[in-house]
């Protein structure tokens, strides 16, 4: 009988991902995503200035800010 328990993956990513370097790409795109947003939340930009600075849409902004990393490009916020 097969063991039923769940494995833990120390990352996340690997289960979502065809490849390692896939893995690690979609990591880091994360963790750039989470410093952007910290770095608008303690400047205190509104919504519209940090669109304005990051030249994003307001739907890209949104989704940056709730974590949606499928949404965007590493080119469009490395600008």
């Amino acid at each position: 009988m097969e063991d039923s328990r769940i494995n833990l993956l120390d990352n996340v990513w690997a289960s979502c991902s065809a490849s390692s370097e896939e893995a690690d790409f979609k990591r880091e795109k994360a963790r750039l995503l989470i410093r952007v947003r910290e770095r608008i939340v303690a400047a205190g930009w509104t919504p519209g200035e940090a669109a304005a600075r990051l030249a994003l849409c307001d739907m890209q902004l949104q989704a940056l800010m709730d974590g949606q990393v499928s949404v965007l490009s590493m080119e469009r916020v490395l600008g």
